[in-house]
């Protein structure tokens, strides 16, 4: 059975901690696997941000790949997103000075290696922009 995962963007509200919260579907429901800790130890979190769906591809490293993953790969970084015009995800590669859409045979995500994601490490993508 493919693996369907889930994680939300969590922000906390004591310190400048964000990660996520992670669910897991067992075959039956949605459980709560894990959540990124807070650097204080309070773990008080506010949700910001979408849920985002394991894309039920793992990059070169085996990690898995998530919507709004920033992946490295070519000599190109990239940003998963969902095309919904073809119901499938599909890559934003970042430019200097633009971004290309780009759709991306999935047997070829294993050249790709997850570097960051939207939330947590926004300055990858700066440094192109």
């Amino acid at each position: 059975m493919r693996e369907i995962e889930y994680r939300q963007p969590i922000l906390s509200t004591c310190c400048d901690t964000k990660g996520f919260q992670y669910w897991k579907y067992n075959g039956q429901f949605f459980c709560e696997e894990e959540f990124t800790p807070c650097k204080c130890g309070k773990n008080k979190y506010e949700i910001f941000g979408d849920i985002e769906q394991f894309i039920g591809i793992k990059d070169k490293n085996g990690v898995k790949i998530f919507k709004n993953d920033i992946v490295k790969g070519n000599n190109n970084i990239c940003v998963v997103f969902y095309n919904e015009l073809r119901a499938m995800y599909a890559l934003e590669y970042i430019t200097d000075n633009e971004t290309e859409k780009c759709l991306y045979p999935f047997d070829d995500w294993d050249m790709f290696e997850v570097i960051g994601n939207i939330h947590q490490n926004p300055e990858l993508l700066e440094s192109k922009q």
